[in-house]
């Protein structure tokens, strides 16, 4: 299994940003690899999406009450809670208006395991916009009149 991290850094006036990073398989043998950065949430859209995030914490055994500014651990993640929190931040970083991060987390969250790691294989293959838009995740859908 895969491990993720998620890294809380303090900004001015008590505020925070979350960064996701997948931190990569080392084999016996090999040098450790440096974790990659999947990307990093601040305001508005961090406070968005802070429910499933704290849900995510839970699942793997952290108190969620310690997302806050002042923490300096990282939290090691489960491999399939990192896929969807990952899947979450590269679908809401672009977006500008606040209820269409709240249908995205929430579709994100439902998703069956096997659908978030496909979508996250897509983003991370270099096809990051053509994978959300197809997901139906970064453009609203348009209505038929």
């Amino acid at each position: 299994m895969q491990v993720f991290t998620l890294q809380v850094e303090q900004l001015p006036d008590n505020d925070y940003q979350v960064t996701l990073y997948q931190v990569p398989y080392h084999l016996k043998g090999q040098m450790p690899q440096l974790p990659m950065k999947i990307e990093t949430l601040a305001g508005w859209r961090l406070q968005a999406v802070r429910p499933v995030l704290l849900e995510e914490l839970r699942k793997n055994g952290y108190d969620p009450s310690t997302l806050k500014a002042g923490r300096r651990a990282p939290y090691n993640i489960k491999e399939i809670s990192g896929i969807k929190i990952g899947l979450i931040f590269l679908a809401v970083k672009p977006l500008q208006k606040i209820q269409r991060v709240e249908e995205i987390y929430l579709g994100i969250s439902r998703m069956s395991d096997e659908e978030a790691y496909y979508w996250f294989a897509k983003c991370r293959n270099g096809e990051r916009q053509r994978a959300l838009r197809a997901s139906g995740f970064y453009f609203p859908r348009r209505r038929i009149k």
